[in-house]
């Protein structure tokens, strides 16, 4: 064989090759597609950590990598499945193939974009929260306090000691042994 002649694909090939590899980068750019859909980046406000910008910036971003994976999937879906009277690659050296060829990696480029910012929107939700811990925690927490006594406290959660609650209330930190409390119901406020 001759070294030209390796180069070379068989007339017909290049253009066939090509397509199966765009077919099996079109399964994977569905699959991205479908991942950006069910990773659930966009959360409800009450779910999402951080400052409002970075829940503003995060919601930008998947909808941006929505779209993107979206054009890929039809930059590539046009090398893979050819549209009725586009011009097709019908030889390996015709302006077709080098076209289809760019197109396919302008899509593959593009779903790798999109992946990209996909997890940069993602990143959001290990914004730290309140108390420091990613995700937030019960420490922190509003909580109505009621004894077996009848006595009851309103106040924030604080670390106690064993067998017993601590609260920061508007009159002071209480301690409560846990022995003698009936009810501890989450409030919104005091």
């Amino acid at each position: 064989m001759q070294p030209d002649q390796m180069s070379t694909p068989p007339s017909g090939e290049g253009p066939e090759r090509l397509a199966s590899s765009a077919r099996g980068w079109h399964s994977i750019q569905l699959a991205v597609l479908g991942f950006i859909g069910i990773c659930g980046v966009l959360r409800t406000g009450s779910d999402s950590n951080g400052p409002q910008w970075v829940r503003w910036l995060s919601a930008g971003l998947a909808l941006f990598a929505f779209a993107l994976a979206c054009l890929a999937i039809y930059q590539v879906g046009r090398v893979a499945y050819p549209f009725y009277g586009a011009p097709a690659p019908t030889s390996p050296g015709s302006d077709g193939l080098a076209s289809s060829t760019r197109q396919l990696r302008t899509g593959v480029r593009m779903t790798y974009v999109a992946v990209g910012c996909l997890a940069l929107a993602a990143i959001s939700g290990w914004w730290p929260g309140a108390d420091g811990a990613a995700g937030g925690g019960s420490a922190g927490a509003l909580v109505q306090v009621s004894g077996a006594t009848g006595e009851s406290a309103c106040g924030t959660l604080l670390e106690g000691g064993p067998g017993t609650l601590r609260l920061d209330t508007a009159q002071g930190t209480v301690s409560v042994r846990l022995v003698s409390v009936l009810t501890i119901e989450p409030v919104s406020s005091c």
